[in-house]
């Protein structure tokens, strides 16, 4: 009986881990919300030297590709509407832990153009998705 005990025991223990390691990201906040949003942005750290007060876009100049295309339109946006923004082709992050690495890399994988807003990021997201992040972190 106590040996059915003890394994009750383990086996609870080994879900418990399970689940953290699925959802460590979404309780660990480290002063900024993890979470996806209603748009979709997730925390990243902010690249190094620049403004986390600019919309950052990531994608190749001067290429035809159509991700480049959709990153200039979203800059032309962005300008019509007196956003601060940059549009950059590479960024370099001080990654102080495993958790920003994991972070830069989920999102840096993604879709072309990868979008940074106040610290928070997306890959490909649509104009609506941006100006409403923004007009959030202004609050």
């Amino acid at each position: 009986m106590a040996y059915l005990k003890w394994l009750q025991v383990i086996v609870l223990a080994l879900v418990g881990y399970h689940w953290w390691q699925k959802h460590r990201d979404l309780l660990v906040t480290d002063g900024a919300s993890h979470a996806a949003g209603s748009t979709g942005f997730v925390w990243m750290p902010q690249p190094v030297g620049t403004s986390p007060y600019q919309v950052l876009i990531f994608a190749p100049r001067n290429c035809p590709s159509a991700a480049a295309q959709r990153a200039r339109e979203l800059s032309r946006e962005l300008a019509a509407r007196d956003v601060p923004h940059a549009q950059l082709e590479e960024a370099n992050f001080d990654l102080d832990s495993a958790e920003g690495a994991a972070a830069v890399k989920r999102v840096m994988e993604g879709v072309v153009p990868i979008v940074i807003v106040h610290g928070r990021a997306k890959a490909n997201p649509s104009r609506d998705d941006v100006l409403t992040e923004y007009e959030a972190a202004r609050r």
